[in-house]
């Protein structure tokens, strides 16, 4: 609206009066410069922009001419309101200057002082020389013109500084809307200006329609140009740093001493304006040019302060800093250093100088050293790094770190820079750590992960007859529960000492967890080398050792693998643990090397693992059946023994065909940590068929008989899992048996002892299986709450025709009921067999002749024939 409205003024200025000129003035720059405001605010102008400083300008430029023309009006001409009115004015134009040179051509970061002092004396000059060759002769032969001219000669120069600017920058690249309406403001405004001095000479300016008209023109394009969405296009609108007081107090202080400068000259020479416009040019230009001079002494003496302070903080920084530094030249000799230079070593500085820089490097590093050198300098501005080892004077050696920097081409340097720093105990503690993470912290032998590296490097580098013995302690276990754990480390660390002392140097032996120790050796001939040291091994542990007072005998079981053309790792590995295994199954204290065809064991034994999870999860494939206990007095059946079974093909052996047995499945189960979900599977399951027989045979009430291993009792919780099945099953604890093998009861395992002694509390009663077969049985029945014992199937095969074997029948029975005990004879399979142990005395049978294991259904309808066959008994009795 503002340009629209000062367009419409300029068209109506015939209607105006010449006395409202003043007015005309007023509402011509209140319009204006408001318009120009607006126009920042809707583009969105950010503050410290040089447009808001272009604003301020023309609006103290208005305003001056404003209270200039109310002064002329009111107190008529050659008032000193109207002269200061004047200064008003002209101390807008350097801030306009300013405003748009921040916009066109923003100065750089500081202050440009001597910038502005060359501007301003070329300005000048070139406006003094157009002056004398071109307009004062013109002007001499019009002197009204003369008027004009030299009225407005500051805001022609200013105007032709900006015109200048606007057009070699604002209009670059074809300009913009803004921009060309900025260059067509520029001129209007230097013309309103002249012809307004021109008419004033006359005394006629109220009645000059044509300086109106020019006026509201260059206010309407100035306001159009800032109003206009191009505006942000024209040079830059960033803010940038403020000015100096210093420059700002000669910008403005060369433009307010043209007009006193141009009196004094009218005065005190008696010249003519236009002479004295050429004399205060002439002043000012020399003035400027004086000034230019002191500016360029004071700045080169200030910048060679700034320079002397640089030189010496840079200087400071490099003698004081962390780091060394030194300056090398391309013959890799020394030409400059910091005075610290050789502090890692002890060398000095000036020893150092036109030396080598790899003097002191130790010799096992310099040619690594003098490649990353050579790298370096074939490049230029390039830079690498590393670190080396460094010899000091005293012979120690200290790790060193350094950076190389080519600087060869350029002049100030010529060199390569060095940077370098002691880290000896950096790289201490990284070693320690590094070692830390692949070693065992007990033992300090390589652990796993770092032992899995070893080989893998030896199999990349492909040395022949590439072989590992696995060693595992045999009842480890043992030592850590009767003697404690500090027992248990301090004989780990012997095993660790022995491993050392009989193995070759170039052999690897690490531990890999637990009680687990891995030997790596290579050579042509590592088979035999391998079973030799295998050998030796075992022999050396079988000693006896004494730990804190205590012997103990360490032996292990040793698996042997060796490599083949596509053996990894974990191959190698696998198998030898695999050996390792059978040589514990096979007695344990012994060796076995790895046979190829054991891998397709191995995969069975993963696939029936996998298979008793499965089991287990979805509670299929598994059940139980039922061996009968009779009474040897009336053979009547008193109990059952419950017996796991599963469906055929379910389990194999390791040959991956024979169904596999009891025995080995439980141990299956132990090693892979199912025993304790098995083992509670099968009291669930006994504890539930037997509640469903005492339902179908109400008038028959068996005792159930299951077998435990000693990794079931070796859980806490397994007595809470026994009187939860009872409890579930509403089953009275004095009717279950508990089966235990000497084997159990050998290591005498704390958490052993207290579950018995659970049971044995909730009224369960503890049977020793397998009677006579090992050599502590008497005392364990001492030792533990035994209630029944079961004489094992070996005696009993021999009680009729062995006289031996029915003596020790006899003993056995004779000693057990001494002590309160039932006897049970297991595996009787002939009527003969069945006679003899009556004879002796012998409380329960058990066996094929006896009665075969059968499922729960067949159980039930045995029991319901005899209980049918009582019946009938007791009606003929009766």
């Amino acid at each position: 609206m503002g340009p629209a409205s000062l367009c419409l003024l300029a068209l109506a200025h015939g209607m105006l009066p010449p006395a409202w000129h003043v007015l005309w003035v007023a509402v011509v720059v209140i319009l204006g410069v408001g318009a120009m405001a607006w126009g920042l605010h809707r583009n969105a102008v950010p503050e410290g922009s040089g447009w808001r400083r272009f604003v301020l300008g023309v609006g103290l430029y208005a305003s001056g001419d404003l209270v200039w023309a109310v002064a002329e009006a009111l107190l008529g001409p050659g008032n000193a309101v109207g002269t200061a009115a004047w200064y008003v004015s002209l101390a807008g134009l350097p801030v306009v200057v300013s405003g748009m040179r921040r916009v066109l051509a923003p100065a750089r970061r500081g202050t440009d002082l001597e910038g502005l002092l060359d501007s301003a004396i070329i300005t000048l000059a070139v406006a003094l020389v157009v002056w004398q060759s071109t307009i004062l002769p013109a002007v001499e032969q019009d002197g009204m013109l003369s008027y004009g001219v030299v009225g407005a000669i500051p805001l022609l120069i200013v105007s032709m500084g900006l015109l200048g600017l606007v057009l070699t920058r604002g209009l670059r690249g074809g300009g913009t809307p803004s921009a060309w309406l900025l260059a067509t403001a520029i001129p209007l405004t230097a013309l309103t200006s002249m012809v307004y001095w021109t008419v004033e000479a006359d005394h006629a300016w109220q009645s000059a329609p044509v300086a109106r008209v020019l006026m509201a023109l260059s206010y309407a394009a100035a306001s159009a140009a800032l109003g206009h969405p191009s505006l942000l296009s024209v040079g830059s609108a960033e803010p940038v740093r403020p000015t100096s007081t210093t420059t700002r107090v000669l910008i403005v202080g060369s433009a307010v001493m043209v007009v006193p400068v141009w009196h004094a000259m009218e005065s005190w020479q008696d010249l003519s304006p236009t002479d004295a416009v050429g004399g205060a040019l002439g002043i000012i230009v020399t003035a400027l040019a004086i000034g230019r001079i002191l500016a360029t002494l004071l700045s080169r003496e200030a910048a060679e302060r700034a320079l002397r302070t640089r030189e010496a903080r840079f200087r400071s920084m490099a003698q004081n800093a962390y780091d060394y530094v030194i300056l090398v030249d391309a013959q890799q000799r020394v030409i400059w250093g910091s005075d610290n230079a050789g502090g890692i070593t002890g060398v000095g500085l000036d020893h150092m100088i036109g030396r080598s820089i790899f003097t002191e490097v130790h010799p096992d590093d310099q040619e690594v050293a003098l490649g990353l050198f050579e790298e370096c300098v074939a490049r230029p501005g390039h830079g690498v790094r590393g670190s080396v080892r460094a010899v000091a004077v005293d012979g120690t050696e200290r790790w060193v770190e350094f950076s190389l920097s080519n600087q060869l081409a350029t002049p100030a340097v010529g060199g390569v820079v060095v940077n370098y720093r002691d880290i000896t105990e950096t790289q201490a503690t990284r070693e320690a750590l590094l070692h830390r993470a692949t070693h065992d912290s007990l033992t300090g032998l390589p652990n796993r992960a770092q032992l899995m590296r070893t080989i893998e490097d030896a199999i990349a580098s492909g040395q022949p007859g590439i072989g590992v013995l696995f060693l595992d302690l045999d009842r480890f276990k043992l030592v850590n529960d009767s003697l404690g754990h500090h027992a248990g480390d301090r004989l780990l660390q012997h095993v660790a000492g022995q491993l050392r002392g009989m193995v070759r140097a170039e052999d690897t032996v690490a531990r890999i967890g637990g009680d687990e120790f891995v030997v790596l050796c290579t050579g042509p001939d590592t088979v035999a080398g391998l079973m030799d040291l295998a050998a030796r091994l075992c022999e050396a542990f079988a000693a006896p050792l004494d730990l804190d007072g205590h012997q103990v005998t360490a032996t292990t079981s040793i698996g042997i693998a060796v490599a083949d053309a596509d053996s990894t790792p974990s191959d190698l590995l696998r198998d030898a643990d695999t050996a390792m295994y059978r040589a514990k199954d096979e007695g344990r204290n012994g060796f076995l090397m790895f046979d190829p065809r054991w891998r397709g064991e191995s995969a069975a034994r993963l696939r029936a693992e996998l298979r008793l999870r499965r089991a287990l999860d979805e509670g299929v494939g598994l059940r139980l059946h039922y061996q009968p206990v009779v009474d040897l007095t009336d053979g009547r059946m008193t109990a059952v023994e419950a017996l796991l079974r599963w469906e055929p093909g379910l389990f194999v052996d390791r040959d991956g065909e024979t169904p596999m047995d009891t025995g080995a499945l439980i141990g299956l189960a132990e090693d892979s940590g199912l025993i304790g979900r098995l083992g509670e599977w099968v009291v669930q399951r006994a504890c539930a068929d037997l509640a469903a027989l005492d339902r179908c045979v109400p008038g028959v009430r068996l005792d159930l008989a299951v077998n435990v291993s000693g990794a079931q009792l070796r859980r806490e919780a397994f007595a809470l899992t026994i009187a939860a099945a009872l409890d579930r099953n509403d089953i009275c604890p004095t009717r279950l048996v508990i089966e235990l093998t000497e084997s159990v009861l050998v290591e005498d395992v704390p958490t052993v002892r207290s579950s018995l002694q659970d049971l044995r509390g909730m009224g369960v009663t503890l049977a020793m299986d397998d009677f006579g077969t090992g050599y502590s049985a008497l005392a364990n029945l001492k030792r533990i709450p035994f209630g029944m014992v079961k004489i094992d199937r070996s005696f009993v095969d021999g009680v009729v025709d062995d006289p031996d074997a029915a003596a020790i029948v006899h003993a056995v029975v004779g000693m057990a009921h001494a002590l309160g005990l039932q006897v049970v004879g297991e595996g009787v399979e002939t009527p003969e067999q069945k006679l003899a142990l009556t004879r002796i005395g012998c409380d329960l049978a058990q066996g094929w002749y006896v009665g075969r294991p059968m499922p729960l259904e067949a159980l039930e309808a045995r029991l319901l024939a005899e209980d049918r066959r009582a019946a009938q008994a007791r009606v003929q009795t009766r």
